[in-house]
């Protein structure tokens, strides 16, 4: 990037339009005035000619930037999602959530202009504004079943380094349909649309498309695909005005390890392990090698019927319903939800298919 001299304090009328841009970031809105102002007096000027990209898609992020002349054009594989002008950021996605930058922002029609400040810094604002927030949003957490199986103090080591508040407005597009998922959304006020299909419209809005469900308060997008690593199979818009409280994947990756969904799993199955009776006198270290060596994930498909025991003589076995359900044909009043258990030689005795 260019550095341009002479515009190295932000002041008068050109500061109001950075703090608003900044305060324009969905991650910003709830900022005070004293993290705003750590944020823009730590900002350079850059400017980039016509057709030059300040951040590219795939690559690395380094800074966040509010748009002070010019236009500019965000493009995401190739197709062009929206233009920008003055007082708009752009650049935070990929820092906060330390992943690749999701899209292409490039000058259109002549030179541009963009105040720019480091990750580090803004990462540590934002990262130590959500500690004041750390109270509700563990209650949030609260929420998220992929997260039941953790202890308190996982949760509140996610709560200090993985969670981030957005504040967004109606029709904002959140993730989108084909995407590699960056986080977990849990709703902490309005409502979230989730929706298959639909093209972008030059101003970013999702138009079209059928909408799969509506989701409110304490409700979450994005279990699914963490638990299976694969993209999201819709998109998540903004219903009405919104808070969401969001779970970096890329943080819970660097506390539990870099198979997120088999730790989430593994330890859920350690949470219901601890309340059968059989297993309430097993030590932790007993439970956690027990779980490291001994449990076997099976996915099934529907109305597979589940064998009276495993083989090879070891004795009847627990099997615990971690997704869906196992129930009598016909006969819901036997299911066994998620969080169910049984020993497998009783199934057969159930019904239980």
């Amino acid at each position: 990037m260019m550095h341009a001299e002479g515009h190295d304090v932000l002041e008068g009328d050109m500061k109001k339009l950075v703090m608003d841009g900044i305060r324009g970031s969905r991650f910003c809105k709830d900022l005070s005035n004293v993290e705003l102002d750590a944020i823009s007096m730590n900002m350079e000027y850059f400017v980039f000619q016509d057709e030059q990209a300040i951040i590219s898609q795939g690559q690395d992020g380094d800074h966040f930037f509010v748009a002070s002349l010019g236009h500019l054009e965000v493009t995401i594989s190739g197709t062009v999602a929206r233009i920008m002008g003055a007082g708009e950021s752009f650049g935070d996605i990929a820092l906060l959530y330390n992943c690749p930058r999701t899209a292409t922002v490039s000058a259109k029609g002549g030179k541009v202009g963009v105040w720019a400040v480091g990750a580090i810094l803004f990462r540590q604002i934002l990262q130590e504004h959500a500690i004041l927030n750390q109270a509700e949003n563990l209650r949030m957490l609260e929420k998220v079943s992929l997260l039941d199986g953790l202890s308190g103090g996982q949760k509140s080591r996610i709560g200090a380094m993985a969670l981030l508040n957005e504040s967004i407005q109606a029709n904002f597009v959140v993730c989108c349909e084909g995407e590699k998922p960056t986080a977990l959304y849990v709703v902490k006020s309005g409502t979230m649309k989730v929706v298959q299909g639909g093209t972008r419209s030059p101003t970013g809005e999702l138009d079209g498309g059928t909408t799969l469900a509506t989701l409110s308060a304490g409700q979450c997008f994005g279990e699914k695909e963490l638990a299976s690593g694969c993209n999201f199979e819709a998109s998540l818009v903004a219903d009405t005005n919104c808070e969401l409280v969001c779970v970096s994947s890329q943080k819970l990756a660097e506390l539990l390890g870099d198979d997120v969904a088999g730790q989430l799993e593994k330890a859920y199955v350690g949470s219901v392990l601890g309340k059968a009776s059989q297993f309430k006198n097993f030590t932790a270290p007993q439970r956690t090698h027990m779980l490291a060596t001994e449990v076997v994930f099976e996915t099934l498909a529907a109305s597979t019927r589940i064998a009276d025991s495993r083989s090879g003589g070891l004795g009847p076995s627990l099997i615990v319903v971690v997704d869906g359900e196992l129930k009598k044909t016909g006969d819901d009043e036997g299911a066994l939800a998620r969080g169910g258990w049984c020993q497998d030689y009783l199934l057969d005795e159930l019904g239980l298919i």
